[in-house]
């Protein structure tokens, strides 16, 4: 309404105080006006935007509320009294939160049915993966594609070893060619002869992590966590195996 009202006069600058501090924060991110904005957020853009094509400047500030500023008291009163007075008032529901309601219920039906699977169906991926988080396992590591990539590849198991590239039928057999023995993730982190010293230090820094024995490939990647993906590339790094 005060926009509206500044508009029927001719002023280069318009200074409008306010108390709301969130509705100013939300005003104050940068970009047009967005349809996925709060409806009033929105059309407070919108008018903005179309006074400054008419070479007139609004400019919030932000006040401290109750700081002794005539009227307040009444105006707080006036707020109170519309909570219990008998006028409904129709709100809309934001682009912004339908997205958010949407998401949660997509995130909670998708657990649900992932939980029904993996109770009957137990594989690779419901022992890794037993819930659906609600981000990526990466959002909470700085990483480098290539650092990820490795990662995902251990994780689903599609990876350049004997075992996968047998399974694919790339080689003939799915046997180490040190050990003679059948060389899955299990064998080249923890068990191959080649690999012994870069086992070890693997061994060390999982127990640094305190991470409970007994181990396997699938418990660690199970346990989502960054420390032991970390521990993992290293033995990669250490052992110049690219998977």
């Amino acid at each position: 309404m005060t926009l509206l009202y500044v508009a029927e006069f001719d002023f280069a600058h318009i200074i409008i105080l306010s108390d709301s501090l969130a509705v100013l924060k939300s005003l104050s991110k940068y970009g047009p006006p967005n349809i996925q904005d709060c409806p009033y957020i929105y059309k407070i853009k919108h008018i903005k935007q179309n006074l400054l094509t008419k070479g007139i400047n609004v400019h919030f500030i932000w006040i401290k509320a109750h700081a002794g500023f005539e009227h307040n008291e009444y105006v707080d009163l006036l707020a109170k009294e519309s909570v219990s007075s008998d006028t409904s008032i129709l709100h809309k529901i934001t682009l912004t939160d339908s997205i958010i309601s949407f998401k949660s219920t997509l995130h909670r039906e998708w657990s649900h049915q992932w939980k029904e699977y993996s109770f009957v169906n137990q594989n690779r991926y419901s022992l890794i993966q037993p819930d659906i988080p609600k981000f990526p396992w990466y959002k909470a590591c700085r990483a480098s594609r290539k650092y990820i990539t490795s990662i995902i590849r251990v994780r689903f198991g599609h990876a350049c070893y004997p075992k996968h590239l047998f399974k694919i039928q790339v080689l003939d057999n799915d046997k180490c060619e040190h050990c003679e023995e059948e060389s899955d993730l299990d064998h080249i982190f923890f068990g191959c002869s080649k690999n012994t010293i870069y086992s070890s230090k693997l061994i060390n820094d999982l127990l640094k992590c305190k991470v409970a024995t007994p181990w396997n490939i699938l418990y660690l990647l199970s346990l989502g966590s960054v420390d032991v993906y970390n521990s993992l590339i290293n033995f990669l790094k250490d052992s110049k195996l690219s998977l």
